[in-house]
């Protein structure tokens, strides 16, 4: 998980969603011991209106911090 936000932080994918979009912040994660529990919580997550995605973000940090720092000293 972290190389992946590497990557995305330092724009090594230029085409992906996150260069395009600019997006700088990482402001919601989750961690699964199982890859196959993960994709299917990302798919129902991203089959969800922006209201549910903005209540799930805003329930486990409501101030929308970057929480790339609290993965890196993991």
């Amino acid at each position: 998980m972290v190389g992946r936000i590497i990557q995305n932080k330092d724009k090594q994918y230029l085409h992906s969603f996150t260069a395009r979009d600019k997006r700088k912040k990482l402001i919601y994660f989750e961690i699964f011991d199982d890859i196959e529990l993960a994709i299917v919580k990302e798919n129902y997550i991203k089959g969800k209106s922006g209201g549910f995605k903005l209540n799930l973000i805003t329930s486990v940090n409501p101030e929308f911090n970057d929480l790339w720092y609290q993965i890196k000293i993991w």
